[in-house]
This record gives C-alpha cells, sequence and structure tokens, in this order.
C-alpha cells in the first residue's frame, strides 16, 4: 500500500474526498483524483467501498471513471 502512495506521490496526484457515506456494513468514499506529469492529466472520479467485519475492513473494492485516462497518466 504504501509502494502505491509513493508512487501516487511521486506522479503529482492530488486525492480529494468528494462525500463519506456509512452503513452498518461499510463505508464508501466518492474521491476525485487530480494531476499533471509528464504532459498528461488526470481528472477522474472513484468510488472505493470499504466491507467492514468485526469493525475491521475486511474488503476495499475501487470503481475508477475513467481507466483509459488513467493508464495514459501513469505510463
Amino acid at each position: 500500500m504504501f509502494d502505491r502512495f509513493a508512487r501516487l506521490s511521486a506522479c503529482g496526484v492530488n486525492i480529494e474526498i468528494q462525500q463519506v457515506m456509512v452503513s452498518p456494513r461499510g463505508v464508501a468514499l466518492t474521491l476525485q483524483s487530480t494531476g499533471s506529469h509528464k504532459g498528461a492529466v488526470l481528472d477522474e472520479y472513484l468510488v472505493s467501498a470499504v466491507t467492514l467485519r468485526d469493525d475491521k475492513a475486511e474488503r476495499i473494492d475501487t470503481d475508477v471513471s475513467d481507466i483509459v485516462m488513467m493508464d495514459a497518466y501513469f505510463s
């Protein structure tokens, strides 16, 4: 996980939490990722859903709004 954060930081990615939604079974976050790196521009939205079990994160699922943009940004 820390390797991923280091890569995001090195590529100039800014992540802003837009909304937080809570339920008895989990938490969902809507995020916006922006950045500019080596001539590529990133401006995408993500949803991360965290499934909880015994008050611990059991699973994290993330959906990305624009996979093509993300691939171009990081390649």
